[in-house]
């Protein structure tokens, strides 16, 4: 049924948790499916670097009139500026050469889903490529998970994604939809 509710935002600082902006906004809420839209402006905020990867939390939290207690959900972002400029890829404004290395989440043993006790083999692969000079980390022939994703936001490592449609994928009828369907896939 329909509800009178209100949308709180909250940005903190990833690392320091300090909070660079509060927000809120009240709306009546139809019943169903509902989409609210609301825009937020970070003043002075920084940039994501590969050598000082500035991330935020927005912490979202809806509260709505006769239901108790509130639903809260969060996502890391950091702010970045990606460009082609001249032929050569530029980032903050700045010409980047990227390094890159790849990895297909395969572990030792076993297929592409770590053994129970050896869930950090994954997470290890990201460590040692920023440790070994690596700025971009290329996931081949599928998704990296979303730990991964975050992990790469967090080290300064960027990411190039394939989706498992560009491999392997033999031709047939059906082509078209199943490279649509593995893109969209990788997305959500």
């Amino acid at each position: 049924q329909a509800t009178h509710a209100r949308l709180y935002f909250v940005v903190t600082e990833k690392t320091s948790c300090q909070t660079v902006l509060t927000d809120s906004i009240e709306l009546t809420m139809p019943s169903g499916d509902s989409v609210a839209r609301h825009q937020i402006t970070i003043s002075n905020h920084h940039l994501w670097q590969l050598d000082a990867p500035h991330l935020y939390r927005l912490s979202t939290t809806i509260e709505a009139a006769d239901i108790d207690g509130a639903f809260e959900d969060f996502r890391c972002f950091g702010f970045r500026d990606f460009r082609v400029v001249d032929g050569y890829f530029h980032m903050n404004g700045k010409r980047l050469l990227l390094r890159c290395t790849h990895t297909g989440n395969h572990v030792p043993f076993g297929q592409v889903v770590p053994p129970p006790g050896h869930a950090d083999l994954l997470r290890r692969d990201m460590l040692y490529a920023k440790a070994s000079g690596f700025n971009t980390v290329r996931f081949i022939s599928g998704v990296p998970y979303p730990y991964q994703l975050d992990l790469c936001d967090e080290l300064g490592l960027l990411v190039y994604e394939e989706s498992a449609g560009s491999w392997l994928l033999k031709d047939s009828p059906q082509m078209k939809r199943r490279y649509e369907d593995s893109v969209k896939e990788m997305i959500l």
